[in-house]
This record gives structure tokens, sequence and C-alpha cells, in this order.
């Protein structure tokens, strides 16, 4: 569950990490169908919850898929980007909001399949960019445990929870839209701010 931690960090500045991010076994919706969001593409900026300046780089991957790698500029000097700042994502649109599913795969020489989480996000009318992750373990654990969604749930009530779905798009998407969304999402949106454009390769 690093990078589910790490991505808590860096995506939603998270104040509280004493679980980890609910996965899903599918994604919100087809990656074949998705969209890429052009909007994004380029480079955004924001300032993190250990107070480093952090730089996301959003490009298109094909013409469903997207990616985004984070470079975070030390307070004390010097650049880190590990191994685990390139995600990769696809777009669901649900009415009018977009989500973000971002894909983990698994450790080398397993044979799980990979699993989703999930963030929504907004453009605002000045440009900056909102980023929600859906953090809250608990509101998902309460939903499989009364029947709402299927899932698993593994570990005690404290950081050693672990939350799974294992239930359709159908049904994962009925839940977040019928929920209230400050209690499912980081009540705290990360916020970004566009800082470069993507060049334009066929000029250059």
């Amino acid at each position: 569950m690093k990078i589910m931690t790490k991505i808590a960090v860096l995506f939603a500045a998270c104040v509280f990490l004493s679980s980890c991010i609910p996965d899903s076994e599918k994604p919100l919706s087809d990656p074949a169908l998705a969209n890429i969001d052009k909007r994004l593409v380029g480079v955004w900026y924001f300032v993190n919850v250990d107070g480093d300046a952090t730089y996301v780089h959003f490009e298109a991957k094909d013409s469903h898929w997207m990616q985004a790698l984070t470079v975070d500029h030390m307070k004390e000097g010097g650049l880190r980007a590990d191994s685990d700042s390139l995600y990769e994502f696809f777009i669901s649109e649900i009415g009018k909001d977009r989500y973000m599913n971002f894909i983990v795969f698994p450790k080398e020489k397993s044979k799980e399949a990979p699993t989703y989480f999930f963030g929504k996000y907004d453009i605002l009318a000045d440009g900056s960019l909102l980023i929600w992750i859906m953090n809250n373990e608990d509101a998902v654990r309460v939903a499989i445990e009364a029947g709402r969604l299927k899932g698993v749930v593994s570990g005690k009530k404290d950081w050693t929870q672990s939350v799974r779905i294992k239930d359709s798009a159908e049904k994962i998407i009925a839940f977040i839209t019928t929920t209230d969304p400050k209690t499912l999402f980081t009540e705290k949106a990360m916020k970004l701010k566009k800082i470069h454009e993507p060049l334009d390769y066929a000029h250059h």
C-alpha cells in the first residue's frame, strides 16, 4: 500500500493517513471508451503537505490513457522523483462530473490483476485544477458490511485495515453518486495552477 499512501500525500494533500485508500477490482467505465482531457496536458504546480513544491506533468499516453509524473522540489534543496512518481489513469464522465481511474499494478511476479482507485476533478473558470481522492475507507467498509457494495474488508479498524471493492462499475457509480462527496472524498481538494502548456512538437 506504499503507492496508495504516496498518492494520498501528493494528489490529495491528506492530513490524516491512518488508513489506506480503498481500491476496486473494476474501474468506473471501460478504458477503451475513455477520452483524453486535453485541458490537463501540461505542467501544473502545488505545495504538498510537507511544504515541498511539487510539479505534476500531465500527458496523454495514447488515445484513452493519461499519465501524471510528479517531481518534488525539496525545501532543503534537491529534487525527488522516485519509482512511485509515475501514475497512469483514464477518465470516466458520469453526468457532469469527471473521475480519474488510477491503475495500480501488482508487484513483480504476482499473478494478481491490477486494481483501481478513484479521484474526482474539476477545472475552474480561472484555470485552477481541483482534485479530490476517494480515500474514506470507513465509508466504503460500512457500505460493504451493509450490503450496498460487494467487497472484502481485512485487518482491524485502524491503519491495518484494507478495503477492496469487488462489485460492478454500475454499482460503484450508484454508490458514489448517492453518497455525500464530503464524506467519501477528501474534504479539502488539492488545488493546482498550470504553469506550462504542452509543446507543439510539429513546430519544434
